[in-house]
């Protein structure tokens, strides 16, 4: 089990792995609700950081991000290199983030922010990624440690209202939402 994300501009299923820490590529030209006829395939895979579950995908920078929970990372795919269509680069390291403690649950993206929102478990934190620095084919932000934003106990899901430039954060232990400006 774990996440699953969709990249329509490369028409590619990205379904995340706990127990390989892999990234199954999925071609979602042949596998969806019209035509399964490759649903059943052997998916190709890319490695990842332990225990990968929450993903999200920018196509707008050629960039899937994924949570790693036992590493306290986030893997930086290049989607472009590593796509239904495109998998010779898909056996590649990938770089990773520094991220608060247990990344286990919500990813979420603001594109008009090039800001990625990551939310902490263990630590009852969100880390503030700035995408426009770290993405597929930008990595010089990738190594410095984001900043975090204290929430309630326990974060899991994350949601950003677009409109209202508000992101909205379910916290399992206390049950609250935090909301971020």
């Amino acid at each position: 089990g774990g996440g699953v994300a969709v990249d329509a501009s490369t028409d590619t299923v990205y379904a995340t792995s706990q127990n390989n820490n892999t990234v199954s590529v999925l071609n979602g030209a042949t596998c969806n609700a019209s035509n399964t006829s490759g649903c059943t395939r052997f998916a190709p895979t890319t490695t990842v950081g332990k225990l990968p579950q929450p993903i999200a995908v920018n196509p707008a920078t050629d960039t899937v991000y994924v949570g790693n929970s036992v590493n306290n990372t986030v893997s930086v795919i290049n989607s472009a290199a590593c796509n239904a269509n495109h998998r010779a680069e898909c056996d590649r390291v990938w770089p990773t983030i520094k991220v608060g403690a247990s990344p286990l649950f919500g990813l979420a993206i603001d594109q008009h922010a090039d800001t990625l929102y990551v939310t902490n478990a263990a630590d009852n934190t969100v880390s503030v990624i700035n995408t426009a620095t770290c993405n597929a084919h930008t990595s010089s932000g990738c190594g410095q440690s984001p900043p975090t934003i204290a929430v309630g106990n326990g974060p899991a899901g994350v949601a950003i209202d677009q409109h209202t430039r508000t992101v909205y954060v379910a916290n399992n232990g206390d049950n609250t939402v935090s909301v971020i400006n």
